[in-house]
Formats: C-alpha cells, sequence, structure tokens
C-alpha cells in the first residue's frame, strides 16, 4: 500500500513522514485543479509527526486556502502535545475533523 493515498476528499498518511513523503504530497496537491470544499488530512496511521509534520500541515493549508478549500485534521491524541509545544493548538481546534 502507498504512504500517501488521496481518495475523494481524504488524504491518508501511512507509516513514517518523510521527505520523499512530503514531495509526494506537495506534487499531489499542486497538480490537483479542483479541490472539494474541505480535505480531510489524516495522520492517525503515522508513526509520528515531529517538526517536518507541523510545517508539512501549515503548507497543506496555505495551499488548500489558495483553493478556497478548508482543511480538517484527524490525528492521534499524542500528536496533540507537540502542537501545543509549538504554539499551535490553534490549528488542531480550528481544524478537527
Amino acid at each position: 500500500m502507498p504512504d500517501l493515498e488521496m481518495n475523494g476528499n481524504l488524504i491518508q498518511f501511512k507509516g513514517e513522514l518523510n521527505e520523499e513523503l512530503v514531495k509526494d504530497l506537495k506534487d499531489l496537491i499542486l497538480a490537483k485543479q479542483d479541490f472539494p470544499e474541505e480535505v480531510i488530512l489524516d495522520l492517525t496511521e503515522l508513526e509520528g509527526i515531529g517538526v517536518m509534520g507541523i510545517q508539512t500541515i501549515l503548507a497543506v493549508r496555505e495551499n488548500l486556502m489558495k483553493h478556497k478549500s478548508g482543511l480538517k485534521l484527524k490525528m492521534k491524541e499524542e500528536m496533540e502535545p507537540m502542537l501545543a509545544w509549538m504554539g499551535l493548538n490553534w490549528l488542531k481546534e480550528e481544524s478537527s475533523a
């Protein structure tokens, strides 16, 4: 199974977040012309999120906003402290799926 899938309005990550996966996501988003009103980014199958993951979420959010599309996040509760530590609680609250 691929590490990144887009099915309708759901983008799902699996495994470990790495530079190749982030590049694949960037290519996927930049290649897509029509976005649904809301995109769900499912991070529940990721092994960890870290700073790269947070930066990726913010980049996805910014690109979706250009297309007038919202972002909803699905993530493990263990990932929430990283958001809090980085002062990004608003991101989780704004985009809870």
